[in-house]
This record gives structure tokens, C-alpha cells and sequence, in this order.
């Protein structure tokens, strides 16, 4: 990212009163380009963490790069196979990380691109205990480079259990170093929390906290604000009731597509009790729509209402990422039956079912159990709603000027996927894993 872009961005988040940032994903702190991104947000005063795929700030692509630089092997990325070369980048990363103040550690282990380590390293062992003792031992020695870098320090570290890591977190199979904030995450994307977070026992003297998503790469949303106010507001009263509002933190993927949703979080976060959704959706839309507050209201009710949901989660089922994952497949399988004709069975060791990772995501990519009817029944349903909502934000778009037009332009209509989104799915703003992420002591 550009960094002028970034000053933006980063300006933007102290206006909004937020004081937190992992300002890109898979930042690799050894490239001084990168390294300005962290600059700039301290520059503003703001905390800086690390994303769950970075422990230490080092994702596999940094820890490819140094390797290659250093000595111009590729190394498995794998704290199993290759344990002294992970711990090697990991203790120089996080000697350059602490040269900034106010760094929120993040600890763990994953493999390549937010997958799970094993698929890094297919001689990782198959079995859940040894696989969730692999990464509670990880953490156990970041922690301990922590300690040997910053001896008697005060510092925080977090760890965030999205993926396999709130699998195993439910089936009691990890262990937390000490004073480890312990951070659970949303199904991706922010309608419902997971199991773990439900059934872990809350003990005395351990933090933790929330991630949550408003946008998410790949099943989504992507490029549109479909998580409502209502529904941010319900997890967050969720966070307090099961006390977990010691951290809290947002992704947003993209910026320009959920401004309401960045200001609806943070008025959530300052006041969780006492927030009515209707009543503050009502008042964003007067603050930036004026005299035609209550059409932008309705528009953007409209379209919160328009996602259809699986019926065993409750979650949505097509969201404009998961919308566009059914598509292409649709189109592979044609292709198959024009090519072959006939539908060729996927071939599967029975292992996958098995998987704690592809666990994990069940109610990320809902509707497994749905046959073509009812997929047809439930996507012409949203195309209806969708076109209502389509409509009236092009009618409120045809009353606005200026800022106010460009806003709506931005907003609910621009996902509509069954017009906007063929030609849209390759976009985005500001490319990455680019999130307000939010910290406070106390309370959100």
C-alpha cells in the first residue's frame, strides 16, 4: 500500500476514535516499504499488532524472503520440520518489532496464506493432540523469546483462535503461556460466534477478547457492508456477557465499502448497553445523507434484510464471495458435463471430514446439505430482495450531490451480485487483510 494512502487510512482510524491497527497483512518487517506502513500508524500514536497468520510479525512470506536472502534456500515453512530456521526469523522479526512502542504481540502457528501449518508440511503428524501440541509449543517459545528480548517488561500478547485453532481450543487440546490474552473469533464473517467461545471456562487473572469480521477475502463480504449494525451490536453484548471485552478488534478487508460499519463498531464498543441499531442507523444517515436521511435508512435496511440464510446456521448463504464460489463451481461442473459428459464424482480419502481446519469452516461456507432446488429457491429469493434494495438506492443516488451521490455510489448497491459482481470480483480498494483492529483496557 501506498504510504500516503496509508497516512489516510491512519488519520481516519484516530478521527474514528480507534486506537489499534495491523496496518496490512503478511507485512514482512525486514522490507523497509513495509516497514513505513508501521511507521506511520506509531506516527499517529496508535497501538500495532500483528495478524493470527504473522506470530511475531513473520508470515511464510517473510520467512521465505529472509531465507532467500540470507543464504538462497526455501526452507519448509514448518515449525515441525524446520523448527531452528522458524525460530531464527522469528527472533530477529521481533527485535525489529520492538523498537516501536506499544506493540500487541500476537503468538501461534499457522502454515501458508492463513491455511493450517500441516498443509506447509505434510509430514506434520496427523493426529489433533499432536498437532495442538505442536502450536501450543510454539507459543511457549515465542513467548520465551519475548521474555529473553524484553526481560521484566510489561507487554500484551494476544492469541486468536480462528480456524483449527478454536477447534482444538474446544476440545481442550491447547496450552497458553502465561498473561496470554485470549482472542475468539467470529465464523467468518461476523454472524455468529464459534463453539469455543461459548464453552471455555473464563479464569481469573487470563484477558480475553474478540475478532470479528465485517469484511473477509474470499467467501465474504467483500465489497459490501452485509453484517448490520444489529448483528455487530448482538456480538459484542455477547463478548461482554461471556467476558471477553478486555480486546476487541475489527477486520475490515476494505475500507471505502464499510465506513458504516467501522462507525457503528466503534459506537458499539463506546456504549455496548445502550445502542439501539434503528435509532443510530437513523442518525449516521442524517450525519451523511441530510434531508434524505430516511430514504439512505430505508435503503440501507432494505439491503440488510435482503440475505437469505441457511437454514441449520442461520448464517447467509450467499454473500458476494460465497455468491461467486457457487457460481464458478456451477460453471466447472458444466464444463465437466459439456467436456466429459457426465458429472465426475470428487475423489476423497475421508480424511478432509476429519480435519480440524475444515471443521472450523462449516459455518463460514454454509448450505452443504441444500440440494439445487433449494439453492435455486433460496438465490432467486435474494435476487428479488436485492433487486428492492437495488432500486431504492439508485433512487436515493438520483436525489444526492457530491460527497453525499459518491457515498451512496460506495455503498449497498455496488455488491448487488448478479449485476455488479462479475465485474467487480477482482477489485478492491485497498488489497488485503487491511483492518481496524481495536484495543482498550476495561472496555471496548
Amino acid at each position: 500500500m501506498h504510504p500516503d494512502i496509508a497516512a489516510r487510512v491512519f488519520e481516519a482510524a484516530v478521527r474514528s476514535r480507534y486506537n489499534l491497527m495491523i496496518p496490512a497483512s503478511f507485512i514482512e518487517i525486514f522490507n523497509p516499504a513495509e516497514e513505513k506502513l508501521l511507521e506511520l500508524a506509531s506516527d499517529r500514536g496508535l497501538y500495532l499488532s500483528q495478524h493470527h497468520v504473522e506470530p511475531l510479525g513473520v508470515s511464510a512470506f517473510g520467512y521465505f524472503n529472509y531465507w532467500k536472502r540470507k543464504s538462497g534456500e526455501k526452507p519448509l515453512f514448518s515449525y515441525y520440520s524446520e523448527k531452528e530456521k522458524v525460530i531464527e526469523v522469528w527472533k530477529e522479526s521481533a527485535k525489529q518489532w520492538s523498537k516501536y512502542p506499544d506493540v500487541i504481540w500476537q503468538i501461534g502457528l499457522r502454515g501458508i496464506a492463513d491455511r493450517p501449518m500441516w498443509l506447509a508440511d505434510p509430514g506434520v503428524p496427523q493426529s489433533d493432540e499432536e498437532r495442538a501440541g505442536i502450536i501450543s509449543e510454539a507459543m511457549y517459545t515465542q513467548m520465551a523469546i519475548l521474555d529473553s528480548l524484553m526481560p521484566g517488561a510489561t507487554r500484551e500478547v494476544t492469541t486468536t483462535l480462528w480456524g483449527e485453532g478454536a477447534v482444538f481450543n474446544e476440545m481442550g487440546l491447547l496450552k497458553f503461556p502465561e498473561n496470554t490474552t485470549i482472542v475468539f473469533a467470529d465464523n467468518s464473517p461476523g454472524w455468529i460466534m464459534p463453539e469455543d467461545f461459548y464453552q471455555t471456562r473464563r479464569e481469573e487473572g487470563i484477558n480475553y477478547g474478540i475478532y470479528y469480521h465485517h469484511g473477509l477475502i474470499g467467501s465474504g463480504p467483500h465489497l459490501a457492508q452485509a453484517v448490520p449494525p444489529a448483528k455487530t451490536a448482538e456480538i459484542f453484548r455477547l463478548a461482554r456477557e461471556y467476558q471477553s471485552d478486555y480486546y476487541g478488534i475489527i477486520n475490515v478487508g476494505n475500507v471505502r465499502e464499510f465506513v458504516l460499519g467501522i462507525a457503528a463498531t466503534r459506537d458499539i464498543m463506546e456504549n455496548t448497553a445502550d445502542f439501539e441499531p434503528q435509532q443510530w442507523l437513523a442518525s449516521w444517515g442524517k450525519r451523511n445523507f441530510g434531508d434524505e436521511a430516511e430514504a439512505a435508512a430505508t435503503a440501507y435496511q432494505t439491503f440488510f434484510d435482503s440475505y437469505v440464510t441457511d437454514d441449520t446456521y442461520g448464517t447467509p448463504l450467499l454473500l458476494d464471495g460465497l455468491a461467486r464460489t457457487k457460481a464458478r463451481n456451477n460453471l466447472n461442473l458444466i464444463r465437466g458435463m459439456l467436456k466429459e459428459g457426465y458429472v465426475k464424482e470428487k475423489e476423497s480419502n475421508g480424511q478432509q471430514s476429519k480435519d480440524a481446519f475444515a471443521k472450523s469452516l462449516a459455518k463460514a461456507y454454509p448450505g452443504a446439505n441444500m440440494d439445487m432446488p433449494q439453492w435455486i429457491d433460496k438465490a432467486s429469493k435474494q435476487d428479488s430482495l436485492l433487486s428492492v434494495a437495488l432500486t431504492r438506492t439508485l433512487e436515493l443516488a438520483s436525489t444526492l450531490h457530491g460527497q453525499q451521490k459518491n457515498l451512496s455510489r460506495n455503498q449497498p448497491h455496488r455488491a448487488y451480485p448478479f449485476h455488479a459482481m462479475p465485474y467487480r470480483c477482482g477489485a478492491s480498494n485497498i488489497q488485503g487483510r487491511l483492518g481496524f483492529r481495536i484495543r482498550t483496557k476495561g472496555s471496548f
